[in-house]
């Protein structure tokens, strides 16, 4: 584990999981799906940047509302699908200060 990431884990905010046993060396589509069913089942809320109409993620996002869980995406031209779904829209910078509260554990002053 990268020594950087140690304050993250021990203040709680960063989780690593994997469902994977050890000869899986590669990420395939099959394991991707795995992986990201794994992170939507214990998310409280999920942020997808992009999902295209008709896509695998927006075939998967679908799944997730259906689940009850909340999807944040960047309040851009290209994600009105994923809003008419459901998903949250937030302004990029919005999105951008929310992750350094994150990573940093810290309240950044909001645009």
């Amino acid at each position: 584990i990268p020594s950087a990431w140690k304050p993250a884990i021990l203040a709680g905010r960063l989780l690593l999981l994997s469902p994977f046993a050890e000869q899986h060396r590669r990420i395939t589509a099959e394991l991707s799906v795995l992986r990201n069913r794994l992170v939507a089942d214990v998310a409280a809320e999920i942020f997808i940047a992009h999902a295209a109409p008709g896509s695998k993620t927006e075939d998967f996002c679908r799944d997730i509302l259906a689940a009850g869980k909340r999807i944040h995406t960047f309040d851009l031209p290209g994600n009105t699908g994923l809003v008419a779904l459901g998903a949250q829209a937030l302004a990029p910078e919005v999105v951008a200060v929310t992750c350094l509260d994150l990573f940093t554990g810290t309240r950044v002053q909001h645009p």
